[in-house]
């Protein structure tokens, strides 16, 4: 079934943390690609998600993410996900990168930035280090940062697969198996 409403539904109840924006990306079982982005509440988000997904369609693969800007303004622009510029590699992160004004001052000679977030720094890095091995990829990029982060990783040429590493940060990853969500909390890993 289109489990875009229950996604919805989990981003509304983090609402009352304070978060400032809201995003989904999601594929649907034809591989088209989804993204929508909102600021403020995640009703401003149900709202655009309602013109863009079909009921029927099913989906194989999504990452949400509410923001709270600590850093950044709440623009469109800085909410999550952030993508490269390729628009291959979406990127949701969590917490922040210590050492990502000296890399994005190394990237931006041949890299374009369209925010002000440390989060476009991994996207960029994913597509510069990029080895056709989206897994050995990511912990490139992980060992080039200093930070305490969780992520998420879909690569739209093979967007059933998601890529996830953590160190510091808690994160929970929901899987469907045998027509239930079973929830691990690899905050342990």
């Amino acid at each position: 079934e289109n489990s875009i409403p229950l996604l919805l539904e989990w981003l509304q109840n983090l609402e009352y943390r304070g978060y400032d924006s809201a995003w989904v990306f999601w594929v649907d079982n034809t591989w088209k690609i989804y993204l929508e982005k909102s600021i403020w509440k995640v009703a401003n988000l149900s709202s655009k998600v309602r013109k863009d997904s079909n009921s029927k369609s099913k989906f194989q693969n999504w990452i949400a993410h509410t923001r709270w800007a600590t850093h950044w303004k709440v623009t469109l622009e800085n909410t999550h996900p952030h993508y490269s510029n390729s628009n291959r590699f979406f990127v949701v992160h969590n917490w922040i990168i210590e050492n990502y004004l000296g890399i994005k001052n190394i990237l931006e000679k041949k890299e374009k930035f369209y925010s002000d977030t440390d989060t476009e720094v991994i996207a960029k890095m994913i597509e510069e280090y990029y080895d056709w091995d989206l897994q050995s990829t990511i912990e490139k990029v992980c060992e080039k940062m200093v930070w305490a982060y969780a992520i998420a990783v879909i690569d739209k040429e093979n967007p059933w697969v998601l890529i996830w590493a953590k160190l510091g940060s808690p994160m929970i990853v929901w899987e469907w198996e045998n027509g239930i969500f079973i929830s691990s909390d690899i905050n342990a890993l």
